[in-house]
């Protein structure tokens, strides 16, 4: 499923024609309102016929170079979210960089590692301090779960959020290959991204 802002439509349609993308459908955002509500629509609309996927939530921006170590990546990341774990990817910096929010590991978990913490996009100083301990990774807003697990913890902790994505997905209008929900229960979200 891609989700997009109605004002790109178009332009991801013919983009993923020309890539030949499969995907189950295109749910439209009918304003930007950042990936937490975006992934709620997505969550939303893949358990509405009683499965709960995994959702693999990927950028449109990035850009992967070693898909082979990718692809072991997200394996290894599924078993994880098959346990109903939420998986972040996180990305092993090269160099000291301010842009980025930053992930504290923690302690090994299986294939991966508990998130110690999230860190805000921290001074030259410290980030090159986090490169050096080798125990923090760039965040790279890539994500692995289950959908009905990301609708929990957003009910739990967003609330408004998530009362706001199932008011607008209760009235959703289908159009050949994607789906419109309603502009007004949309616009009650706050502009909040995950991660």
């Amino acid at each position: 499923m891609l989700i997009r802002n109605e004002e790109h439509f178009f332009i991801a349609a013919e983009q993923a024609r020309q890539l030949n993308v499969e995907h189950s459908g295109m749910s439209l955002e009918p304003v930007g309102r950042n990936t937490a509500p975006a992934i709620a629509l997505a969550a939303f609309k893949a358990i509405e016929n009683k499965q709960d996927p995994l959702l693999l939530v990927l950028a449109a921006d990035h850009v992967i170079k070693n898909t082979t170590a990718f692809q072991q990546g997200v394996n290894q990341a599924a078993m994880l979210a098959e346990q109903g774990k939420l998986v972040t990817f996180g990305i092993v910096g090269n160099k000291p960089e301010t842009r980025f929010v930053y992930i504290k590991r923690g302690e090994q978990y299986q294939a991966g590692f508990v998130v110690d913490r999230f860190v805000e996009k921290p001074d030259l100083a410290t980030a090159n301090t986090y490169i050096e301990s080798g125990d923090y990774y760039w965040n790279s807003g890539m994500f692995l779960f289950k959908a009905s697990r990301y609708l929990q913890e957003l009910k739990a902790f967003r609330p408004h959020i998530y009362s706001a994505c199932e008011a607008a997905m209760q009235v959703q209008n289908d159009d050949l290959d994607f789906v419109r929900v309603d502009k007004a229960a949309f616009e009650q979200c706050p502009d909040e991204s995950i991660g």
